[in-house]
Parts: C-alpha cells; structure tokens; sequence
C-alpha cells in the first residue's frame, strides 16, 4: 500500500482512503468496495473533469468491463450521500465525457496513523452550484455491453431455428444492408417501406432514411458534431422521433418528417431511448434526474412535450434497458436488471399500465438485454440478449400463450437492437462485429509486424517463443496456441461458453484462464495440451496475471473488484495481496509489483514496491501530456513498459528505467485500437491485438407465403 494516505472533507461527509471507510456525521455509511474506489478518485480529482475512459481504467484498469458497472457506482454513489443527478450537489455529469466532482473538498494528510493539524483546501469553482440537468445515456450500456460480448463474433448468414409456436415461420432471409462499420443505430417503418438509420464519418453523425423498394438513400439530417441515442419511427410511419445530444451538456428529444426539414423540440434531459405509444399522441423517454438514487423513471408525454405523466415502475425494474408499449397500449414490457455482476440477473417483466400489477414474463435468466420490441399482434414479443457473459446477443421470442422463450438466431452474428414491420413480413437488427487481430514482430529489429490471425482480449507468450491466444476462429471464444510466426495453430479449448485470458506457467505445464462455464467468470487451468481441464477459483474469480517462479501460487486480478489476489496453483485459498493501484503487474521472479496510483496533487504516477511489502521504492511520473498509461509490464527487472494515447489518438510504447530518467520512446502502434500488448521474453519487441469495432445494420425477410401457411 501507498503510504502518505489522505482524508478528505466535503460537506457532512469524511473519507478516509487508509481505512477504505466513508462516515457521515461520524456514523460509517456502508458502500461495496468498488463505489469507494469511484469515490476516492473523483474527490481526488476534485474539480476535475474525469473522464469515462479514465476512470474505468483506473478502476478496473485492463480488464474490459461494460460502462453500465461505472454508471451503477455513480448510482449508488448518489444513493449513498443523498445527492441528485438533476441538481448535484457533489457529483456531476458531464455528458458523453465523464463526472467531475463539485463540493469543496479538505484534505488532511495521516501522520504515523494520526490526523494532521493542519488542513489544506481544494478550492472547488462554484462549489455546491446547482448544475443543469446532464445525460446518463442508458442506452450506452447496452451498446458498450454488445462491445464486450462481440468480441466473439464474425458475420455469418444468420441460421434461424425452427419454429416457435405460431409467431414466426422458419423462412427467413437475410440481406446484410450496410458493409461499412459505421451505423449505430436502425428501425424499420411499421408499413415496411423505409429503414431510417445513424451513420457516422469521422466522428460526426446523420440521420438516414433507405427505401427498400429501390435501396435509395436520403439524408434527412445532414452529419453534425452531435451523438444520436434513441430513434424510433411514428406507427404512421410519417415521422421520426429521436434523441440526440446536441452540444456537450444538453439533450433532446425531437421529431422530423421522414424525407427531412426542421426537427422540433419536444422535450429536454432524455437517458436513453424513445419508443412512440399505439395512438401517435404521445411518446416515451426515461429520466435518471428526478431521483436522489439515480435509477430510472418512465414518462410520456403529449407531441409537444406537453402533459408529462410518470409510469410508476416496479421496484425491480428501476435499473431498465429497454422498454415497449403493447399493440392495445395497455401493456409495457421492460428489460429490467443489471449485468454488473456478471451473472444472469436480466429478465423481462410485464406492467400492466391500469392496475399497476407487474408479473415477470418468463423465469429465464440473462446476462444481458439490449432490446425488446412487441409483435405487432400483441402475441408475444421478440428481443436481443445473451445468456451469459461473453456470450454473443440472440434474437430471442417470447411466446406469451406459453410464456416459452426460444432463440431464433443460432448464427455467429451478435444483434444488439431489432424492431419489426407491422406486417411481420421484415425485421431489422443492428450487428456489431469485432476486426481484431494479432501482430508480433519476428524479427529484432525488423521495419515491421506481421498480422498471425484473429484475436481477441489478451495473450502470453511461453519461455519457448509459443503464443497461447483466445480466437473466436472456430464461432467461439476458445484457446488457441500457435509459434511465434503463426503458423501450427491449434485449438485447445472447445466449450460453448467463453474462454479467455489465457496465461502460461513459466514451466509450460500449464494454462490458466478465464471461463463462463459456470455461468459466472472463474478461472481454470489446464495442461499445454488442452488436456485436463480443471477449476481453481469458486468465488467470483477473475484474470490470471502471472505464475511465480516455483510454480506455487497464481496472481490474478478478481472480477469486478479491485486489488490483486493470489490462489495455490493446484487451487485452495483466495487470499487478497494487494489493494491500493490499479494495473498491477509483477517482475518474472514474483518480488515486485507496479501499479498505478494518483497523487495527492492529482497526478498520475507509476509506483513500484516489493511484493507484500507497503514500502514505495520508485515513483515515477507519466510524461507531460499523458494522464493515464495503458498496459504497464515488465521489460526486464530493471525496466517497465507502457503505452500512452497522445493527442492526436497515435497509440505509443515508452519505457521507463527503474534508474530514474524521462521514458524513452520504443515505438508507434498507430491509430486503431489496441486490445492487449505483451512483450517476448528477454526482448523488447512489442506484440499486440489491433483492430476495431464494426457495426452495421441485417435485413432479415419472412417469406409471405410463408407467413399466410402458418397463419391459417
């Protein structure tokens, strides 16, 4: 641990980083280990803007994790001291960026276990200032969440199952209708006619409609520097209704012909999407602002944002990722529960909107929901989700004369949003698809690195040159091994649910992982050959991180928390090792640790120490420019690596001498995104997983003899 730790101040509250505790007029308020983390860096930062990406790093520093779990600690946050995303008091939203937090904050410094007499004050600008209502887009998370899972998948003709019940027939086709990686958004009209969608183009986003008749496009909102949330067609199919947040602190939600002209306002401080009641009178839209505990509360109103009404939501269904209106309008299915745990706590319950009595359509569980949409005959409904973490997102149906869900993709494709003609003839889902790939230099000192094969999260390199990956090669997230120039892959794994994060022993004996076959992510071990396959951890796991020399114990990171842990190779005890940083790394001999860690004044630095040991030998600062690193490691016992993102987004490894000196520049891994960078034994040549996130839109056709045989 970090010596030098800090209480701070602010209002009735007390906060005390060296026993991890938050008091309120002396009484301890309990909040979990990862809402103090949130906390402490927020008040560290006091007055700051931090910004999304800072804080999940620094939170749960590599790991890939959805941005819902960052906005459930904010959530419980504001639970936790009384405060109100509409008028906060301490913290406050900055849409699309990140929070910053706004009390006037005093800091005393511990002497020897002992509160120092003297107090320093962060001044805080306009400290306690009621701020204008910002936008927590709900319909992040689920986009953020497809990222995650997506990591699985590759575009396939999509192979739908049989029949389920009577609401669709099995003869469906599919028409990928955009190939570009840039839509973000989909809908069908009820007549069938259009599909309206976003696209973006360097960053600026507009508003498209295609005809399917003639596969015309028109623009009907030109690109802008604006981000687009929720967009939804009129049942008329005459209008579209959309958010958007137009500058960085406000949002709206707005209407336009479908061919164009002046959008008009309907309403402002929109969280997430819109969905349009039966009658066309009236529209739907989700606020977090109105509630000191930040879940989410359902209104409509009227064409004009007039006669705003609030839905009285279930308890259960306060943290919602979607919403539809039944056929008769009597009826609201809600996506309701969280994936923060990363287990199956996601299921779909039915309001009845004139007695107010709620009932859970089906017992089936999720990791995720991302949408849910009606049939138009008010049979039953049909949404996206996965099963379980890391699990590609279905379309599913949900028969409601049985109440029985059936999937009715089983292709490798991973859906995220879906919306249906009225005539059930045509469904349009959007895809997001991941183009990562592994690259490693084979030879020191070559110009270049050569592209191995696809690649997802992690990789390590055994003592003999080998790569042990996680590939999504074979439909699905398995283990893979292949030489260092790519060629002898072979698989390893082959299990329905995801495997990844793969480490090798420093004896290359054996494998350690991290799997979902339990339904929660555990970390395995296996031998180099992919033979017996065997669990060691049993209480939430986490990412295998190294193996100390002797082979006796495995580090890893554990899942959704923060620190380092440690557990006996052949598995027995969990045991905590480190819970201050965050980024850990450790020297091949398992005797130090580096991490990442903020200073008092703010500033991020780089801090060694011996293992199990609270003593700070070096600290070192990122380079001016820089207020966060990514993928620190070890380059010798003497020497860390990092890469750092500059202004201009070229992605950059420097390292640093434990000998003390300015990092040196090593390399550029140019603009595109970097999912993991590992260094060879004995070398410093970087190999890495580069690529990006594609998304794009699937026309999926029902044969209309088809629908009339099964309808009759």
């Amino acid at each position: 641990m970090i010596e030098g730790k800090t209480i701070y101040e602010f209002g009735d509250f007390r906060l005390d980083t060296a026993k991890e505790t938050l008091q309120r007029d002396g009484l301890n308020i309990p909040i979990t280990r990862k809402t103090f983390e949130t906390l402490n860096v927020l008040v560290e930062n006091a007055d700051r803007l931090v910004e999304k990406e800072e804080l999940m790093q620094t939170i749960w520093h590599d790991r890939f994790v959805e941005e819902s779990n960052l906005t459930f600690n904010i959530k419980m946050l504001r639970k936790a001291l009384g405060d109100s995303a509409g008028s906060p008091t301490y913290i406050e939203t900055i849409p699309r960026r990140g929070y910053r937090f706004i009390a006037e904050v005093r800091a005393q410094p511990h002497t020897n276990g002992n509160i120092s007499a003297e107090t320093t004050v962060v001044p805080i600008a306009g400290g306690g200032r009621s701020a204008a209502r910002y936008f927590i887009p709900v319909i992040i998370s689920a986009i953020v969440v497809a990222g995650i899972i997506a990591a699985a998948v590759f575009y396939r003709e999509p192979q739908l199952s049989g029949v389920a019940g009577r609401m669709f027939p099995s003869g469906f086709t599919s028409t990928k209708m955009t190939d570009t990686g840039n839509i973000h958004h989909a809908v069908i009209s009820p007549d069938g006619k259009y599909v309206a969608y976003v696209s973006s183009t360097s960053g600026r986003q507009g508003l498209w409609l295609r005809h399917l008749e003639t596969s015309s496009n028109t623009s009907v909102l030109p690109s802008a520097d604006e981000t687009y949330y929720g967009l939804t067609f009129s049942h008329d199919s005459q209008t579209l209704f959309f958010v958007r947040l137009d500058t960085k602190v406000s949002t709206g939600l707005y209407r336009v012909p479908i061919f164009g002209g002046v959008p008009t306002k309907i309403a402002s401080s929109m969280q997430g999407g819109v969905n349009v009641l039966p009658d066309d009178k009236r529209v739907s839209f989700v606020r977090m602002d109105q509630d000191p505990s930040g879940f989410a509360r359902l209104f409509t109103a009227d064409l004009n944002g007039t006669d705003e009404r609030e839905i009285q939501l279930p308890e259960r269904c306060r943290d919602m990722k979607s919403h539809s209106f039944a056929p008769d309008g009597k009826r609201l299915a809600i996506a309701c529960g969280t994936s923060s745990h990363g287990s199956q706590e996601m299921s779909i319950v039915e309001l009845d909107l004139t007695t107010g009595v709620s009932r859970e359509l089906t017992s089936d569980r999720f990791f995720h929901i991302a949408d849910v949409d009606w049939l138009p005959n008010g049979a039953g409904l049909i949404f996206t989700a996965g099963k379980t973490i890391g699990e590609r997102g279905k379309i599913w149906q949900l028969d409601l004369s049985g109440d029985e869900i059936v999937p009715l993709t089983s292709d490798l494709t991973h859906y995220t949003s879906i919306s249906l003609s009225d005539d059930m003839h045509s469904v349009v889902a959007t895809t997001t698809d991941p183009d990562f790939y592994l690259y490693n230099q084979i030879v020191d000192g070559a110009s270049g690195f050569r592209m191995l094969t696809q690649a997802r999260d992690r990789f390590s390199f055994a003592s003999d040159g080998r790569i042990v990956y996680s590939s999504d090669t074979a439909g699905n997230a398995d283990i893979w091994i292949m030489d260092p120039d790519g060629s002898n892959q072979r698989q390893l794994t082959n299990d329905k649910s995801p495997d990844w994060e793969p480490l090798v022993s420093p004896d290359v004996r054996y494998v350690f992982f991290a799997s979902s076959r339990t339904g929660r992510n555990e970390i395995w071990r296996m031998n180099m050959d992919g033979s017996d396959q065997i669990q060691l951890t049993q209480n939430g796991g986490g990412f295998p991180r190294l193996v100390t020399p002797d082979e006796e114990y495995l580090y890893y990171d554990p899942t959704g928390s923060f620190g380092l842990m440690r557990i006996p190779v052949n598995g027995g005890t969990e045991e905590s090792i480190a819970e201050g940083g965050q980024g850990h790394t450790l020297t091949p001999d398992g005797r130090r640790l580096a991490y990442l860690y903020l200073e008092p004044d703010n500033t991020r630095q780089i801090a060694v120490q011996n293992v199990g040991d609270a003593e700070v030998l070096y600290k070192f600062k990122l380079p001016e420019g820089n207020s966060n690193c990514h993928f620190l490691r070890w380059l010798t016992p003497n020497s860390l690596a990092y890469m750092v993102v500059t202004a201009e987004g070229d992605r950059q490894i420097l390292s640093q001498s434990l000998d003390g000196g300015k990092p040196r520049f090593v390399r550029s891994l140019g603009r595109e995104g970097i999912l993991d960078v590992e260094f060879p034994a004995d070398t410093q040549r970087p190999a890495f997983i580069r690529g990006e996130w594609k998304h794009d839109a699937v026309l999926l056709s029902v044969d209309q003899q088809e629908i009339s045989r099964t309808s009759h």
